[in-house]
């Protein structure tokens, strides 16, 4: 039993050029998505970097929004990494040094510790040194946001 006369079938070129259209409104709107999200991340970046004073809350070292060198960009860091629940918000950003960075997410190769963040970035942060091999906590420190 077939498809009732009255309904035209759709050759297989107007189906590619169907599946073409709807992956090319699914590309823009994940576009459009994606250039929202990086608008909302470079003004988080910059109330951070007013909030923080251009200073690295871990070491307290002078950092540029923007530079040719990237060791003088100050990084955004997330408290609470995204991927971990954590929220594009305020609160939940401080600035850090770019070496720093790699050290929280122990990027460094061949490193021997990593650092922990935690705390309200409005606030109180608390950063700890963390011995990789060993898992046992180092040397504790922590940074209040500059009034």
């Amino acid at each position: 039993m077939g498809a009732p006369a009255y309904v035209q079938k759709r050759s297989p070129f107007q189906k590619a050029v169907d599946r073409y259209e709807r992956r090319q409104a699914q590309a823009k709107a994940t576009v459009k998505k994606t250039r929202a999200r990086m608008e909302l991340r470079s003004r988080l970046r910059e109330q951070v970097y007013a909030r923080d004073k251009g200073r690295c809350r871990a070491t307290g070292k002078p950092l540029m929004l923007h530079a040719a060198s990237p060791y003088l960009v100050g990084h955004a860091h997330h408290i609470v990494w995204l991927g971990r629940g954590g929220q594009d918000v305020l609160e939940n950003l401080v600035l850090i040094d770019p070496q720093i960075h790699e050290l929280i997410h122990a990027r460094v190769v061949n490193a021997s510790k990593r650092i922990d963040v935690r705390g309200d970035g409005n606030g109180t942060v608390y950063f700890v040194e963390v011995n990789l091999e060993t898992g046992k906590q180092g040397h504790e420190w922590a940074s209040e946001c500059p009034q």
